[in-house]
C-alpha cells in the first residue's frame, strides 16, 4: 500500500510554491528509486487547484478564491463580501475534511503557508502521532511582525521541522526551541533564471497594478504617472491571466492612450514621448530579470523583483492589497528596497526620476531587497531534507 504524501496550501501564491516542492519531491524520490512506495495529493484553502493540476498531482481540497482576493481584513468591503459568500466557513469545511484523513496511511504532512493553517491540520494527526508535520511560514516574517508566543508554542509541539523565509525568522524559532532550518526562500525558486532578456535602449521598468479585480484601477493610477517622466522608458507591463484582455484594453483608451500594433503578441500602448509594453504572465521572469526597478502595487510579484536586487515603488491603490497598511508591511517586510510614497501622484514621479538616474541608489536598495527576501534554492533544499530525513525511516 502507498504511503501518502499530504501537501496544504494557503492560498494562490502559496499553491504554486506548493507544487514546485511537490514536484522536486517527486524527482528526489525517484532519483532514489522509491516513488513507486509514495502518492502526492494536494489541498489548498483559498484557491482553485489548478496549479497541483498543472504539476499532475491530485487534490483533495480547494476552497476556491474569495471575492476580497483572500484579503478579508485589509477593507470592510472585502470582509463583507467574503462573509456574504460564504468564505468564512472555509476553514471549517476544511477541518472535517483533513479530520478523515487520520484514517489514511499518512506518511508526511507539509504545510505550506501561515499558523491558522497548521492548526487546521493538526485533526489529521490525530490517529497518527507519529507523522511527522513540516511547517513553511510564508506568510510571516519577523521583519513585520514575530509569531506571537502561543504560535511559536504550538509550532514547537507539532511541527516536526519549520523552514522559515528568511534568517531573521529562523532564529527567532530556534531562540523559543523550534527545531528550524533557513534555507531560502521558496517564492524566489518560482523564477526561472534562464529566462530571455529583454532587448531595449531604453532602461526596462515593471509595472505590476496586481492580478486581482482593483488592478484595473492600479493600472489606470500608474498609466496617469507616466506622461509626466521626461527620461524615454520601457515600461514593461506585465498582465496577469486573470485580466481581461478587453478591460485593460479599455484602461488605456480610457487614460488617453492609442495602441500601435493591435494584433502584436506583445501590444505597444503609445502616449506623448512613452510606450507601455503590454507582456503576458508568462513572460514575468523576463520582465523580473530585465528590469532595472519596479513599480508595484502586487504582492507576490513585487517581492520577487525585490529578492533579485531591483528596488521597488510602491503607493496606494484602489483595492485590498494596495492599502496603506499592505504598503506599509511592504516596507517592513523589504526594508529600504521598498519605498512607500504617500504623495500620489507628484511624490511618485519625483522617486521614479530619481531611481532612473541613480545606478548606485538602485544597487543600494537591491543589496537590501535580497537580505530580507532570502536566497533562491528552498526547494531543493527542502526537499532533499523530506526525503533523506522524514521519508526514509
Amino acid at each position: 500500500m502507498k504511503k501518502n504524501i499530504c501537501v496544504i496550501a494557503n492560498g494562490y501564491a502559496e499553491e504554486i510554491m506548493a507544487s514546485k516542492l511537490m514536484s522536486e519531491i517527486r524527482k528526489e524520490l525517484q532519483t532514489q528509486n522509491k516513488l513507486e512506495n509514495f502518492q502526492f495529493v494536494g489541498g489548498s484553502l483559498v484557491s482553485s487547484g489548478r496549479w497541483y493540476e498543472e504539476e499532475q498531482f491530485a487534490t483533495f481540497f480547494t476552497g476556491g478564491m474569495t471575492p476580497s482576493g483572500g484579503f478579508p481584513t485589509r477593507s470592510l468591503r472585502g470582509f463583507l463580501s467574503d462573509l456574504g459568500a460564504g468564505a468564512f466557513f472555509t476553514p471549517f469545511r476544511f477541518k472535517n475534511v483533513i479530520k478523515g484523513w487520520s484514517k489514511y496511511n499518512l506518511d508526511i504532512i507539509i504545510v505550506v503557508g501561515d499558523f491558522l493553517l497548521m492548526t487546521l491540520t493538526i485533526p489529521a494527526l490525530k490517529n497518527n502521532k507519529s507523522v511527522p508535520m513540516v511547517f513553511i511560514p510564508t506568510a510571516k516574517s519577523d521583519y513585520i511582525q514575530a509569531h506571537f508566543k502561543i504560535e511559536k508554542k504550538f509550532i514547537k509541539k507539532y511541527a516536526t521541522i519549520s523552514f522559515p523565509r528568511d534568517q531573521i525568522t529562523t532564529d527567532d524559532f530556534l531562540e523559543y526551541g523550534i527545531n528550524a532550518q533557513s534555507c531560502g526562500n521558496l517564492m524566489q525558486d518560482l523564477l526561472d533564471p534562464k529566462a530571455p532578456i529583454i532587448t531595449s535602449k531604453e532602461p526596462v521598468i515593471a509595472l505590476l497594478p496586481g492580478s486581482r479585480d482593483e488592478s484595473y484601477g492600479n493600472l489606470e493610477m500608474m498609466l496617469s504617472l507616466l506622461p509626466s517622466i521626461k527620461t524615454p522608458i520601457h515600461w514593461a507591463f506585465v498582465q496577469a491571466g486573470s485580466l481581461t484582455q478587453e478591460t485593460v484594453d479599455e484602461v488605456f483608451l480610457h487614460k488617453g492612450w492609442k495602441c500601435a500594433n493591435p494584433d502584436a503578441n506583445i501590444p505597444i500602448w503609445e502616449k506623448n514621448s512613452q510606450k507601455v509594453y503590454c507582456y503576458p504572465s508568462t513572460m514575468f521572469d523576463s520582465v523580473a530579470l530585465s528590469c532595472i526597478f519596479g513599480i508595484s502595487l502586487a504582492g507576490t510579484a513585487g517581492e520577487q523583483i525585490a529578492g533579485l536586487g531591483k528596488p521597488i515603488i510602491g503607493f496606494k491603490g484602489t483595492g485590498p492589497q494596495s492599502t496603506k497598511r499592505r504598503m506599509d508591511d511592504n516596507a517592513k517586510l523589504l526594508g529600504e528596497s521598498f519605498i512607500y510614497v504617500e504623495n500620489y501622484p507628484v511624490g511618485v514621479t519625483v522617486e521614479i526620476e530619481k531611481l532612473i538616474n541613480n545606478s548606485q541608489e538602485r544597487d543600494r536598495l537591491g543589496a537590501i531587497g535580497i537580505s530580507h527576501m532570502g536566497k533562491a534554492g528552498a526547494t531543493k533544499s527542502i526537499a532533499q531534507y523530506v526525503v533523506n530525513n522524514l521519508l526514509s525511516k
